[in-house]
C-alpha cells in the first residue's frame, strides 16, 4: 500500500470532483435562472433600454447583437469549464474537447426547450447555433493555446542542417 488510507484518498477524489465540476454546475444554474425570467413588454415610458425583470432589453437591433452575443460567450465559458473539469479527469484532449462541446450544447438545447415554458419567451433553433459556435470557437482557442504551449520548442534552429548558417528573415 501507498501509504495513504483509502478514506482520504476517497475524499481528495470527492474534492477534486467538487473542485473540478462546482464551477460548470454554478454557470448551468445561473443562465437557468436568467432563461426563466419571463419577458415583457416595455412601459409606456421605455427609452432606449427598460429591464424585463433583471434582464435588461434593448430597442432595434442592440438586444439581439448583445444577446446573440451573450450566447456565444456563455456557452464558450462553458465549455471552456467543461474542458477544464474533465481534463482534470486525465480524458484525453481530444474526447475531453468534444464532451465539452457535447455538454455545452445539450445544455443549450435543453435550456431552449426550457424557455419555451417562460411566458414572452419562445425556443430558438438560431440561439443553440450561437451556443454551438461559441462552445466549439473556445475550445478551439483553448487547444491551440495548450498545444502550444505543451510542444517543445522547435527544432529548426538545432537541426544540422542548419549549424553554420546565419538566420535570416524572408
Amino acid at each position: 500500500m501507498s501509504g495513504i488510507k483509502p478514506n482520504t484518498t476517497r475524499r481528495m477524489r470527492a474534492r477534486a470532483l467538487l473542485i473540478t465540476w462546482l464551477p460548470v454546475i454554478g454557470l448551468m444554474a445561473l443562465m437557468f435562472a436568467f432563461s426563466a425570467q419571463p419577458k415583457h413588454g416595455p412601459p409606456p415610458d421605455a427609452q432606449d433600454v427598460y429591464f424585463s425583470g433583471p434582464m435588461p432589453i434593448f430597442q432595434g437591433n442592440w438586444d439581439a447583437i448583445i444577446k446573440k452575443t451573450s450566447h456565444v460567450a456563455g456557452y464558450g465559458l462553458l465549455a471552456l469549464l467543461c474542458l477544464r473539469a474533465l481534463r482534470a479527469h486525465r480524458i484525453a484532449s481530444r474526447e475531453a474537447s468534444a464532451l465539452a462541446v457535447l455538454i455545452a450544447v445539450t445544455f443549450g438545447l435543453t435550456d431552449e426547450l426550457h424557455q419555451s415554458f417562460v411566458a414572452g419567451r419562445h425556443a430558438s433553433v438560431l440561439d443553440v447555433g450561437f451556443d454551438y459556435a461559441g462552445a466549439v470557437a473556445a475550445v478551439l482557442v483553448a487547444r491551440f493555446i495548450t498545444e502550444r504551449r505543451e510542444s517543445p520548442p522547435s527544432s529548426k534552429t538545432n537541426s544540422p542542417r542548419c549549424e553554420g548558417r546565419a538566420q535570416t528573415n524572408p
